[in-house]
């Protein structure tokens, strides 16, 4: 027995080893990493992302270490599979000089970037050195490198480069058509100007507006230059091997293009002026029925649906009209609001330090982790839906975090769930506590610190956001985690746990969906593998891939299909999945349905929105103010329109009596009507930025921004 117990420890040792051996590297453990090398772990062992340990010593500025492991046969050629970056590339974006300059003295070239200009732009004057003593470099990097250091003003830059020797040929590379194939498309500016990238005769061609095609040759996979004139070139950029940006390098400056598929929208005419005006004073009229409840994320069923509540399509936030009342919310939260009966359920982080750093001040998904070192306290507040009075407040814990955020993130993102007697929340430090409805502790589940973040690095924290669901006197919880993570089922009375089923996957966002009809009970989950489970057991039922690698918008449902969609490499599905399925449900290569799924788009899907089915069409917001609708039942689209203002979506979409409300995280709050023609009826400023989710219940659409929430519709007589 002993001997096999042994047997049994040296065979799982390498999975370990290798997971050891990262872990030592970014923290610069040399000592550990000498043992594990020694050992015999790989010297280059890769991540799921082709991370290796020098790929990590040298983005955390550990020159000793990135030494080492070059002496022991590291290949610093190796990129990661996310951003392509080198351990160069990565060292010299974290600035860290010494393990950069150790990089390039031992022959080092990145040949997908100009380092030498990135060196002027990051003010590295020793890297651009060690570049520079190590030999010529090519014409068009000194042209560019000495732009820069005029642009930056750096006059020592400038000297230094100026005395650089170059040389003239370009060191070309033979491409595949499949390689030059998928930088083919349109890129388009900022201000609207577009170039265009095909592929002529075997090489990448590149016109931009009216100017004649340039041809270009091959420095690497996605860098070109053209041979006549070395200073036009483009970098292609992307995650995953997707090509998302194009970088037109220029003699006189670089310009930045995003790629993009044309928009397809009928023009706005008279006429359908007219009638979104009519449609807009028919909608505001719509008949008021029963007041509904808003029990967790989305609403009832997971739908984003609150018809029949006399919600307003206007109002104005500095003149008060159709705004019931304003509360103030101290901290930051991203969490919407769970409204039952007269009260309205929200949760907050306030930090010690005061206000917090937010990134959607700006209405931005750029940023890293914020700064949250001081104390939190996490806080859960019950208003009065009448006056917006707080009731009550409750404590969950004061501490210092247990994870950290990124800037476009919070502590309190997971909305709270409440079935009109319990109330339920998730902090990712303070746990999951549930309250009766006048605010009294029943239980509290420790659940460790739910840590996630960057997949491509377990280090960084990015923050947690997947809300409770209660369902059957339970509540359901997914918590997709750097490690542990799990679907998990508690009695809503003790938190008693029902059942545990861990999920091999990396961190997401997704709330899940909880699934019933006449046949079947499911949950269904969102993440790199979508997922079905038993319900009552959970137990894995069926899966399916590709998805996206970070996932964000929850699972829906309507007539019938479950839809589940993603917008991020290295694929942006749309799918709509019959309920009820076994095994692996993954479509055929160029399959578009199967037994299982009744329709899918491979591109087109939602990065940070949950879509809203509603009528026979399902609603699609992306990035920079574009709203696509798809036939729900046969995945037709029907039509692809840009609204009135760009504009960024981390909020999801609600709807009411025919109307569509789309919150921008500019503060924008876009009212479109629902049908087949694209017809925008009202733009709303709520003045500040906001992110969370709107409610409708009794008369109100309640949306919390940066600071406040408001109760938006008719003030009671």
């Amino acid at each position: 027995m002993p001997q096999l117990v042994l047997l049994l420890l040296l065979f799982a040792t390498p999975a370990f080893a290798e997971s050891d051996i990262w872990d030592a590297a970014r923290r610069g453990d040399l000592e550990r990493v000498k043992t594990l090398i020694d050992s015999g772990v790989d010297v280059n062992a890769q991540t799921r992302y082709n991370a290796t340990p020098l790929y990590f010593a040298a983005g955390y500025g550990h020159a000793e270490l990135v030494e080492f492991l070059l002496d022991k046969g590291a290949d610093p050629n190796i990129r990661d599979a996310f951003l392509l970056r080198s351990p160069l590339a990565k060292a010299m974006n974290a600035k860290h000089v010494d393990a950069a300059v150790r990089l390039i003295e031992h022959g080092v070239v990145d040949t997908m970037h100009n380092t030498l200009t990135a060196s002027v732009h990051q003010q590295l004057p020793t890297v651009a050195a060690a570049i520079l003593e190590r030999g010529p470099v090519l014409d068009f990097e000194k042209n560019a490198a000495l732009a820069a250091a005029r642009e930056t003003e750096s006059t020592e830059m400038f000297e230094l480069i100026s005395k650089a020797e170059v040389q003239s040929t370009l060191p070309t590379v033979k491409l595949d058509s499949d390689a030059l194939e998928r930088l083919a498309g349109l890129y388009r500016d900022r201000e609207g100007k577009v170039v265009e990238v095909d592929i002529h005769q075997g090489a990448v061609r590149m016109r931009e507006a009216d100017a004649e095609p340039i041809q270009l040759v091959a420095l690497s996979p996605y860098h070109f230059r053209s041979p006549t004139d070395h200073d036009h070139g483009a970098y292609f950029i992307g995650r995953l091997g997707i090509v998302e940006w194009l970088t037109v390098a220029r003699g006189d400056g670089d310009g930045s293009y995003r790629r993009f598929t044309p928009d397809t929208v009928e023009p706005v005419t008279d006429n359908s002026l007219a009638t979104a005006k009519a449609a807009l004073h028919k909608s505001a009229a719509a008949p008021r029925k029963a007041s509904i409840n808003w029990p967790s994320f989305r609403g009832p069923s997971s739908s984003g649906i609150g018809d029949g509540q006399g919600v307003p399509s206007t109002w104005d936030i500095n003149s008060g009209a159709n705004v019931r009342w304003k509360t103030p919310i101290p901290g930051l939260a991203h969490s919407s609001a769970a409204v039952w009966g007269d009260r309205v359920f929200v949760t907050t982080a306030v930090s010690a330090a005061g206000e917090p750093v937010a990134g959607d001040k700006q209405g931005s998904f750029a940023g890293h982790e914020g700064d949250d070192s001081a104390p939190h306290t996490w806080k859960t507040l019950a208003l009065d839906t009448s006056t917006g009075k707080i009731v009550w407040e409750r404590i969950a814990a004061t501490a210092v975090p247990l994870t950290g955020r990124h800037l476009t993130s919070s502590h309190a993102n997971s909305t709270p769930a409440t079935d009109g007697h319990h109330v339920v929340v998730v902090f990712p430090t303070a746990g999951m506590l549930c309250y009766d409805f006048d605010g009294k502790l029943l239980w509290r589940k420790d659940l460790g610190g739910l840590n996630a973040g960057n997949y491509t690095d377990a280090s960084i924290h990015w923050g947690f956001a997947s809300s409770p669901i209660l369902d059957d006197g339970r509540v359901i919880l997914q918590a997709d985690i750097h490690e542990g993570a799990f679907l998990a089922a508690y009695d809503i009375t003790t938190g008693r746990e029902l059942w545990k089923t861990p999920r091999d996957e990396v961190s997401s966002w997704a709330t899940p969906l909880v699934y019933h009809d006449a046949k079947h009970s499911e949950i269904v989950t969102n993440g790199p593998t979508i997922r079905g489970y038993d319900a009552n057991t959970g137990q894995e039922r069926w899966r399916l891939r590709p998805n996206s690698e970070q996932v964000v918008p929850a699972p829906i449902t309507a007539h019938g299909l479950i839809y589940v969609t993603t917008g991020y490499p290295p694929a942006f599905p749309i799918y709509a999945i019959r309920p009820g399925q076994q095994g692996d449900l993954s479509l055929a290569a160029d399959a578009t349905s199967n037994e299982a799924i009744a329709w899918s788009h491979p591109r087109g899907g939602s990065y940070m929105v949950t879509p809203l089915a509603y009528d026979d069409l399902l609603y699609m917001p992306g990035n920079g103010g574009r709203l696509t609708a798809y036939n729900a039942v046969t995945g037709e689209q029907v039509y692809r329109a840009r609204l009135s203002k760009r504009g960024n979506f981390t909020a999801s979409p609600v709807a009411a009596d025919g109307r569509l409300f789309l919150p921008t995280n500019e503060g924008l709050v876009y009212v479109v009507k629902t049908g087949s023609q694209y017809q925008e009826l009202a733009l709303n400023d709520m003045k500040e930025g906001l992110t969370a989710t709107p409610s409708i219940s009794d008369g109100a659409l309640y949306i919390r921004t940066r600071s406040s929430l408001y109760a938006l519709g008719e003030k009671a007589q």
